[in-house]
């Protein structure tokens, strides 16, 4: 009868624990605490890279990055959502009154072989 109540008592030895995603104050990276445990949908595999996440925010139940960015942006415009606009070094050749204003760019390239060397 003792050792019927010992066992009991006793935690199983292979107990599974669920790691789970930590954030830190101190930076925005995201920490995973195993790797077999965090697979994305179709167990698509996650890579290191160089993006700086400044931002996060909640969008349809999932928490969405906000990326750092070398975009030269100089204004924002409001049109089904707020989007950049850049500074450009487009040289403009003509603008269309009928299409909104929008710039037609010159169709001479500065390197056409520079151009070309893309293209494999």
């Amino acid at each position: 009868m003792s050792e019927t109540l010992e066992n009991k008592d006793k935690q199983p030895a292979n107990k599974l624990t669920t790691p789970t995603a930590t954030t830190t104050k101190e930076s925005s990276a995201l920490k995973l605490a195993d790797k077999s445990a965090a697979l994305l949908p179709g167990n698509r595999p996650v890579e290191a890279n160089h993006l700086q996440i400044v931002h996060t925010y909640t969008s349809v139940g999932s928490i969405r990055p906000v990326t750092k960015s070398n975009l030269d942006i100089k204004s924002m415009m409001t049109l089904s959502g707020n989007r950049p606009i850049t500074a450009s070094h487009l040289q403009i050749s003509q603008e269309f009154k009928i299409m909104g204003n929008r710039p037609v760019a010159s169709n001479h390239i500065d390197d056409p072989l520079l151009l070309m060397g893309y293209l494999d």
